[in-house]
């Protein structure tokens, strides 16, 4: 993700936030104009970081999982490793009761 250009950082910033977003609300909150966003979307479709599902005639765009951590936002990898500890918490706890 170093090598990826400003705007392409703000989309996947974008999409980290929401499971899976149409493309006119990517437009509307990436402060970019329809066409600047579409070719910045076609770009990170191309790099295999996002990809969209096509319902009906809307497209929902999202970051691809390839179990790659360096997919997820800060923010994201901060939450999958609070899931992690409140699993081994968990497992312990039921440890602990059996």
């Amino acid at each position: 993700m170093e090598n990826l250009h400003w705007r392409e950082r703000n989309i996947i910033e974008l999409l980290s936030r929401y499971e899976k977003l149409k493309t006119t609300d990517i437009i509307d909150n990436a402060d970019m104009c329809k066409v600047t966003t579409l070719k910045y979307l076609s770009r990170l479709r191309k790099k295999g970081i996002i990809d969209y599902e096509m319902i009906g005639p809307t497209k929902l765009w999202y970051i691809k999982n390839e179990g790659n951590v360096q997919n997820l936002s800060l923010e994201g990898r901060k939450r999958v490793f609070e899931l992690l500890r409140d699993l081994e918490e968990l497992l312990e706890l039921r440890r602990m009761l059996s």
